[in-house]
């Protein structure tokens, strides 16, 4: 299960049976993206990620440069490194 929240409330919620990287990617595109687009015009937010396999995959780690930057501080890591 992939879920988003904020201050705001919770976001997208979808269910998969099994998750990888392209389900993951199409998720942040379908669902997360415009989210964050529509409530944080400000660039005021982060993701947590838990270090699950699909959320180091370098497909995953280059969507998320393409979309924020190379030197993005989106990501937060759980639990840190």
């Amino acid at each position: 299960m992939l879920i988003s929240f904020s201050w705001n409330g919770i976001g997208p919620i979808k269910t998969y049976d099994k998750l990888n990287k392209e389900i993951y990617i199409s998720y942040l595109n379908e669902q997360v993206l415009p989210y964050i687009n529509e409530l944080f015009e400000q660039g005021d937010f982060k993701i947590l990620h838990d270090n699950h396999p699909v959320h180091t995959a370098n497909d995953v780690k280059d969507w998320f440069t393409t979309q924020f930057g190379e030197n993005n501080n989106v990501l937060v890591d759980h639990p840190p490194k």
